[in-house]
Parts: structure tokens; C-alpha cells; sequence
């Protein structure tokens, strides 16, 4: 599957947001190709410029506020993130530094056939 045959500009409507599940996905998916070019992960302000950058996101949509005041767009990452690791799929060697997980790279390895 290439990843960038999909257009996840389609699920961009009205100054919203991706959803978190489709956010995931292609964290897992650089999170993968992350590990097999060098060996390691990202840390959480790179997945945050990298998904934004893949998303194409306006300055609006990047700074928009929560009712509560934090970030939308930073915490829907974390939310994705979050997502990821409880399933095992992903985990922080530091804090604020992600890396793939095992199960991670046994899923993405089978999505990823060339």
C-alpha cells in the first residue's frame, strides 16, 4: 500500500481537524520508515511539524485552542500516540522521544509490501 496515494486533505473539512485514527496511522507509518532508514524514532515536536507538514495544515488550524486552552492540534497527536501505545505499537524510550515497537514493525512490515 503507498500511503501517499491516500488523501488525507479529504478528511480536512471546515477548518477541522484529521482524525486522530488517520493521525495514528501515518505516525506509525513515519514512526516505521523512521526505524528501518536509521534505527531510532522522533521526538514529539517532530511528529507534531511532520504530521502538520503531511496534513498540510493552515497557522489557524495549527494554533487553535481547546476550551480548556491547550493546543487541539499538538493534543490530537498525543491522543493518536496514546492510541498507539496502549496497543503496543509504539512507546517513549525518553520522555518526548517515540520509537516503534516490535508489534509495531511486524504490522507496518505487512501494510508496507512493496
Amino acid at each position: 500500500m503507498n500511503v501517499r496515494s491516500y488523501d488525507p486533505f479529504a478528511l480536512i473539512k471546515d477548518g477541522n481537524l484529521p482524525k486522530s485514527e488517520i493521525v495514528a496511522f501515518y505516525l506509525l507509518y513515519y514512526l516505521y520508515h523512521q526505524h528501518k532508514r536509521f534505527g531510532n524514532g522522533f521526538t514529539t515536536n517532530y511528529a507534531y511539524e511532520l504530521l502538520a507538514d503531511i496534513f498540510n495544515l493552515s497557522e489557524e488550524q495549527l494554533n487553535y485552542k481547546m476550551n480548556d486552552g491547550r493546543n487541539h492540534w499538538k493534543n490530537r497527536v498525543q491522543y493518536a500516540k496514546r492510541d498507539l501505545k496502549n496497543k503496543k505499537l509504539v512507546t517513549e524510550k525518553d520522555t518526548g522521544y517515540w520509537i516503534i515497537e516490535e508489534k509495531g514493525i511486524e504490522l507496518m512490515s505487512l501494510i508496507c509490501l512493496k
